[in-house]
């Protein structure tokens, strides 16, 4: 996010938009301050204008499938975590050191992402990760990156009920449909 923007820190970056440029922005009674109406977002008392489902519909689909922006990575991971990724954190993936761990690469196409509907978008197959071959500790939460290591947190969400895997456990499976990006409030 720019210098100066001053909406909620993480809701730009959350929801993919930080390439936007707020520094040319509309006068209202002799003040400056940034605007977003094609987003829906407003700064300060001003109320924001709530986005369609047709709206989110489209910007999810720019995040997965077929129809992704070029900024968005043509193939995306999936990576488990112990403790939430709050803001981008990546602290708390599973560690890769000796326990068999490792993200699970998706070609971002509709092949493997529902197009969205009524708000939501889903993956369209099983989705599987290897066999724990060390202590991978309690997985709370699963997230999507842009690489193999490191990059940039797409989006996250809990795993419930949390599982807690080692050496000789089943592999980690989601079926389709089990990861789920709704809009948000």
């Amino acid at each position: 996010v720019g210098e100066g923007a001053v909406l909620g820190q993480g809701r730009l970056a959350a929801r993919g938009l930080a390439g936007i440029d707020h520094r040319a922005v509309p006068r209202r009674q002799g003040r400056r301050r940034p605007c977003y109406p094609l987003l829906g977002f407003a700064v300060g008392s001003e109320k924001a204008m709530p986005l369609t489902t047709e709206i989110y519909n489209t910007l999810l689909d720019l995040i997965l499938g077929d129809d992704h922006d070029s900024s968005i990575s043509a193939t995306v991971y999936l990576a488990l975590f112990n403790t939430e990724p709050v803001d981008g954190d990546l602290s708390g993936e599973i560690s890769t050191s000796g326990t068999g761990y490792g993200r699970v690469a998706i070609d971002n196409n509709n092949t493997n992402w529902t197009p969205a509907t009524a708000g939501v978008k889903a993956n369209a197959n099983a989705i599987a990760f290897g066999d724990p071959s060390g202590d991978w500790g309690a997985v709370n939460f699963w997230g999507l990156c842009s690489a193999s290591s490191s990059g940039v947190l797409y989006g996250y969400g809990g795993v419930s009920p949390s599982i807690s895997l080692g050496t000789g456990d089943d592999p980690v499976e989601f079926r389709a449909g089990d990861l789920i990006f709704v809009k948000g409030d």
